[in-house]
């Protein structure tokens, strides 16, 4: 089972709690639930090595308070905006995820000034723990 937790640092959540919805839509997603009108195309970033490498992901997501939901007939890879959630899936124990950021507005613009500080946060705060730390986290399963 996937299990995504949610970053922190200095003990505040890189994701706030009206987010949480999108972070479940995407572990209903990756655990084969359904695809949740609000989770979009998902993707990595190959096109930055870095990030590529740390195993960094966005699904575009659609505002609940400002956008109408995709409707089910659209296809997954046609569902895009402006909106990402930024992701990253752990190198050794590929069942831990974890909700890095929500990048809204202007996600695509403003991703590639925002990853060196997203691949820096993962080496030295998620990539380095162990299976029996990732299991402690608190986690988001979906459905």
């Amino acid at each position: 089972m996937i299990r995504i937790s949610i970053a922190q640092q200095d003990g505040k959540l890189a994701i706030p709690p009206a987010g949480f919805a999108y972070v479940r839509g995407l572990a209903s997603a990756l655990n084969g639930y359904g695809l949740s009108p609000w989770v979009g195309r998902d993707a990595d970033f190959s096109r930055n090595a870095r990030a590529y490498s740390e195993g960094i992901r966005h699904c575009h997501i659609r505002l609940m308070d400002i956008d109408a939901p995709w409707r089910n007939d659209t296809v997954q890879y046609h569902r895009t905006s402006d909106n990402f959630l930024i992701y990253v899936r752990h190198w050794m124990h590929s069942d831990f995820y974890q909700a890095l950021a929500i990048i809204s507005p202007d996600a695509h613009m403003s991703v590639d000034r925002l990853l060196p500080m997203l691949c820096d946060y993962t080496e030295r705060h998620f990539s380095v723990l162990s299976e029996h730390q990732l299991r402690s986290l608190s986690h988001v399963t979906g459905m």
